[in-house]
């Protein structure tokens, strides 16, 4: 009866950590059309940063960024959350950027005059209405670059 016993349990905790991973993997290469779509015509850097989030979570991303390079820096998430928030800040964590003062904007280009390692900030809102949003969901952040002088030079 105890050996039972412990092979149920056993049973049930493969199967509470098997099913965790499965969900979590799920999200790991999320990345909708959408997102991908709003990054052309910058070329996405590679790298996907998606990630479980539950409302008012966040997650950041230390990224180093050149001279000399557009970027364009494009958010999403599952339907069911709402509109994420980010922000762009240096590494005091002085903001340069924020989509608040963009009404929720979920892309955004810029570039600079010098290289630097900068952090990016994405935020689920506090839900309120958890009949029009559901509390966790799946969020993508991706980064595209172009070298704008060439792009213009070849195509325009």
């Amino acid at each position: 009866m105890k050996i039972y016993k412990i092979f149920i349990r056993a049973i049930i905790f493969l199967f509470l950590l098997f099913n965790q991973s499965i969900s979590f993997s799920q999200c790991r290469n999320y990345i909708p059309a959408n997102c991908n779509n709003n990054l052309f015509p910058f070329i996405h850097d590679g790298i996907n940063n998606s990630k479980v989030l539950n409302s008012g979570q966040k997650f950041e991303v230390f990224k180093v960024f050149y001279k000399k390079q557009d970027y364009r820096i494009v958010i999403c998430s599952d339907n069911n959350l709402p509109p994420l928030e980010f922000e762009l800040l240096d590494m005091e964590r002085n903001i340069l950027f924020s989509n608040k003062e963009y009404n929720l904007s979920q892309l955004w280009d810029f570039s600079l005059d010098d290289s630097m390692q900068l952090i990016i900030s994405v935020k689920v809102p506090d839900i309120k209405n958890t009949e029009q949003y559901n509390k966790t969901g799946c969020v993508a952040l991706i980064v595209g670059f172009m070298d704008t002088e060439k792009y213009f030079t070849k195509y325009y």
